[in-house]
């Protein structure tokens, strides 16, 4: 029995630990239908009838997942509700703005549950592809910790520099500026296996010093880039935009 007791225990807490994503079934039909008629009286003139984006970006397909993706619901909820509509922002008040996201989810075919979504639950739900989490794709803004490495380039040629032992980079909203609790939970991460080209090191700060920082562990902020076919070096790379020294070894 106690074994028993202590099987359930674990499943609960890995339940727990796992968070609820947006396929499922985070709102409900009816606040959908009610976002519907807010839509299209108040969003339609610059998102589209069919939320394909005239003028205004699209809310529908793989480019809009793409844009929100691998981060919680609330990036999203407080992006409408803060700057929508675009000629009156803020206006519409919190239960319109959430009936609005629930429309957007259907429309994405993101399925309905039970209850109605709310402003604290879009915390704790993550916006992932219908395939499970993927990826960031290039262009986004990302935090990542791991060693801070120089890739020597051969006599006379300038020592370059790697983030390697690095974890998979995560979306952060502040490029530039990092928190006392934000550097709390990098240093409380393991180092990972990525690799990362280091790009900008010798402009996004005037007194940066890349030697200073060798072999240390360190959380960089920055612009990913994915490696394309036309790149002349291997490898994905981060235009830098901060960092931070973070206690641990890397040797």
């Amino acid at each position: 029995m106690k074994l028993a007791s202590f099987a359930l225990s674990a499943a609960a807490f890995a339940a727990a630990q796992t968070p609820k994503t947006v396929w499922d079934g985070v709102y409900s039909e009816a606040q959908a239908r009610r976002g519907e008629v807010v839509y299209h009286t108040r969003c339609e003139g610059c998102h589209g009838a069919n939320l394909e984006g005239k003028p205004d970006p699209s809310l529908v397909g793989p480019a809009f997942i793409d844009r929100w993706r691998e981060d919680n619901l609330s990036t999203l909820y407080n992006h409408i509700a803060i700057r929508m509509p675009a000629r009156a922002p803020g206006t519409l008040g919190e239960p319109a703005y959430l009936d609005v996201l629930a429309f957007i989810l259907r429309s994405n075919e993101m399925p309905p549950g039970n209850n109605d979504l709310t402003v604290q639950a879009t915390g704790q739900i993550r916006v992932i592809h219908r395939s499970g989490p993927q990826p960031l794709p290039s262009n986004t803004i990302v935090l990542t910790v791991g060693c801070f490495t120089a890739a020597a380039q051969g006599p006379g040629k300038q020592e370059t520099w790697s983030l390697t032992r690095a974890v998979d980079p995560m979306r952060t909203k502040e490029a530039d500026e990092t928190n006392p609790e934000e550097l709390q939970r990098s240093a409380a991460m393991a180092l990972g296996s990525q690799s990362y080209r280091l790009q900008n090191l010798d402009f996004f700060r005037p007194d940066f010093k890349p030697a200073e920082y060798r072999d240390q562990k360190v959380q960089i902020k920055g612009v990913l880039f994915h490696q394309t076919a036309n790149d002349r070096l291997a490898g994905d790379r981060i235009n830098v935009t901060s960092v931070e020294r973070l206690p641990g070894a890397c040797n």
